[in-house]
């Protein structure tokens, strides 16, 4: 008997997490893309459909840069060339209109709320 609660109550604290994601291993599928970290590794069509079509597109060799903004901050995504030709997203900066650095959670529930 003990040993059936004992699963039943381990069965209830297991994480689920999307298989196809990017995220790191025990994070809820519901928050990954919530995280940034979860956007590191993402192609131009899984970037697209996370985030949306950005507001401004630069290229500043070697890199691609994806600009989307909200009213409280801007979030810079780079994308650079990937092994097999594919362009990935490698780094991701944020900021407030005053150009200082802001939090980069906060930045991107932002620009989500905003698509």
């Amino acid at each position: 008997m003990s040993l059936v609660l004992l699963l039943l109550v381990g069965g209830c604290a297991a994480t689920i997490q999307d298989p196809g994601s990017a995220g790191a291993p025990g994070v809820p599928a519901s928050t990954l893309h919530n995280q940034p970290e979860s956007l590191i590794g993402l192609d131009r069509t899984s970037l697209s459909s996370t985030l949306g079509e950005p507001r401004m597109l630069r290229h500043e060799a070697p890199a691609e840069i994806w600009q989307y903004r909200s009213q409280s901050c801007v979030l810079d995504v780079f994308l650079y060339e990937a092994p097999g030709g594919a362009e990935k997203v490698k780094h991701l900066e944020s900021r407030n209109n005053l150009a200082e650095a802001v939090a980069m959670d906060r930045c991107m529930k932002s620009v989500l709320r905003k698509t």
